[in-house]
């Protein structure tokens, strides 16, 4: 069975920098890509019914869980995009812009048909060093304030960074040291809002969000080998009763409700971007047998793994 990819656009697909594949709103390397506008695509992805192709073979799919390969930077002009990143549901409205690690794993759920947005993708490898060393985007600080409201101003600068990036990918070949410098900068720039941002009523994040952020994280990075109360106790330095209160009265589900959600979303993605057959997949997420990976599925889904497979 072929696989769809499992992004709506890999620079990953791209194997020799050399050679980048260019569009008409695309350009790609195996190390930097740039989405200039999708609107088109947008319209044709849900008029489609959540399937859109674009050109030689890059996928931009709705409702379907994948793990980035790459990190993104997503400015949003105009509509609506609703995600699910990292098990938390999001929506990004127009003058927003979402960052989001290499790692993550992000499901998009919804776009309102006239969404106008700019995406930036690029590989771990394309940062400098030295930036990765001065921003929190390379510390995990985006694990939690992954979207940035824009004033004005702020919305007029980032919007003058894409335009310009995707103005030097246009000449012949690829500037990669000047695109490289100017994402840096772009990044930069985010950061430096990102600092000074301060939620719509004033405060920061409570004890109890910094909490429930961490356990998330926890949960996404150790959901397959790791099933129980005790061992994300045990990372927060807590008890498993206080944990579950903590968790329940943050988001009114359990932790084991968390855990149970995040080990669906890595079987979806096995099921939809690999080859492996059902009972290989049962084995990779360490369940007893294929039956009980069968039962759970169903369970949280409502559908066995095949029939979403093949859905």
């Amino acid at each position: 069975m072929n696989k769809t990819r499992p992004l709506d656009f890999s620079i990953a697909s791209v194997s020799d920098s050399s050679k980048p594949f260019r569009s008409a709103n695309i350009f790609l390397t195996n190390e930097f890509g740039i989405a200039y506008d999708m609107s088109h695509q947008i319209r044709e992805l849900i008029s489609a019914g959540g399937t859109a192709v674009l050109p030689d073979a890059f996928f931009f799919r709705l409702r379907q869980p994948y793990r980035l390969k790459e990190g993104r930077i997503i400015l949003l002009l105009q509509g609506q995009v609703v995600i699910r990143y990292n098990l938390i549901e999001y929506i990004i409205r127009p003058a927003q812009v979402l960052v989001v690690p290499a790692g993550s794993i992000i499901e998009i759920t919804g776009v309102h048909p006239d969404t106008v947005l700019r995406m930036v993708g690029f590989s771990p490898v394309f940062i400098p060093s030295a930036c990765k060393e001065d921003v929190d985007y390379y510390r995990g600080g985006y694990r939690q304030s992954v979207i940035l409201p824009l004033s004005d101003g702020q919305r007029g600068i980032a919007e003058g960074y894409f335009r310009l990036l995707w103005e030097m990918v246009q000449a012949d070949g690829f500037p990669r040291e000047p695109v490289q410098h100017l994402l840096t900068s772009l990044i930069h720039f985010i950061d430096d809002m990102r600092k000074g941002y301060r939620p719509a009523g004033g405060g920061n994040a409570t004890h109890q969000d910094r909490l429930f952020g961490r356990f998330i994280a926890l949960v996404n990075e150790h959901c397959v080998s790791e099933r129980n109360v005790k061992f994300y106790a045990g990372k927060l330095c807590l008890t498993p009763r206080y944990l579950n209160t903590v968790i329940r009265q943050a988001s009114g589900q359990t932790v084991m409700d968390w855990v149970d959600q995040a080990v669906v979303v890595e079987a979806k993605i096995r099921l939809k971007h690999d080859n492996l057959p059902v009972y290989r997949v049962a084995d990779e997420l360490r369940f007893a047998n294929p039956s009980f990976f069968c039962k759970f599925f169903k369970r949280m889904t409502g559908m066995t793994p095949q029939e979403y497979r093949t859905g």
